[in-house]
């Protein structure tokens, strides 16, 4: 079982139902903010930069490569003298990240007299899972026949398996993890915004 951070900020296209992600890199320090009408340095506004923060749509952080091996019993074949099963091994994948798609203005607190702005993110959530079943491995199947196990069962147990997996590995010490990495990316990208590096801010994100 393997995790990766991923260390930049990360876009996830979506089109239509979303089946899978492209992911385009995005430089920390894209410039300075500017208004509606393209003009550089308006005022401090959390409207800003909450708009900024949500054209990220949605922020992948960290990558789990995993392998499970799990045993299959066919109850509804149970016969008296014999019960259908095979043990498979697999692998699969997770990523953790944010959806910041519906990120708004009261997600962000300015508070002129301190210097401080206060960004509250959404919470951590799995952007994107797949199991790889073409490659699934059958390490031990009860020898049957007359009725054999098909290839299509056993992708279609692994396929039913993500809802166990996600319970079993993502847990709170990982959801911890991505969103402090989240949280670095996003107070590196608006510390770097004009006018809010130059003024000194402290950006806080929770």
């Amino acid at each position: 079982m393997k995790k990766r951070i991923i260390t930049g900020l990360v876009l996830i296209l979506v089109v239509g139902a979303f089946v899978g992600g492209i992911f385009l890199s995005r430089a920390l320090a894209s410039g300075p903010l500017k208004d509606f009408f393209g003009h550089s340095n308006p005022p401090i506004s959390g409207n800003l930069i909450a708009q900024e923060i949500s054209e990220i749509s949605q922020l992948a952080v960290l990558r789990y490569h995993y392998t499970d091996t799990a045993k299959s019993s066919d109850t509804a074949r149970f016969r008296p003298w014999r019960l259908k099963e095979f043990t498979v091994q697999y692998s699969g994948e997770i990523i953790l990240g944010f959806d910041l798609r519906g990120f708004k203005n009261d997600d962000v607190t300015i508070h002129e007299e301190s210097k401080v702005i206060n960004i509250t993110l959404p919470p951590v959530e799995i952007l994107y899972h797949v199991i790889d079943e073409k490659n699934a491995e059958v390490l031990h199947q009860t020898n049957l026949i007359l009725d054999p196990i098909q290839v299509q069962e056993v992708y279609d147990f692994v396929a039913n398996r993500k809802e166990f997996i996600e319970e079993k590995f993502v847990g709170e010490s990982l959801m911890e993890e991505a969103k402090e990495t989240a949280k670095k990316l996003i107070k590196a990208m608006v510390g770097n915004f004009a006018g809010i590096k130059d003024k000194e801010y402290a950006v806080v994100i929770a």
